[in-house]
């Protein structure tokens, strides 16, 4: 059977772990809905012209 304390300490790094993997997961949404919204109501750009270097 599991130690007391390392059962809470398991529990405590679980649930740390999961607020990290939403958390990226949110922060990740905030990033490209905003770009993606952006591409669509403004539309790809004009490609540059061969003479741009």
């Amino acid at each position: 059977m599991e130690k007391p304390t390392n059962a809470v300490i398991n529990s405590v790094c679980g649930w740390m772990l999961a607020g990290v993997k939403y958390l990226a997961w949110i922060g990740g949404l905030l990033i490209v809905l905003p770009l993606a919204l952006v591409e669509i109501l403004v539309g790809l750009r004009e490609p540059d012209s061969a003479d741009f270097v």
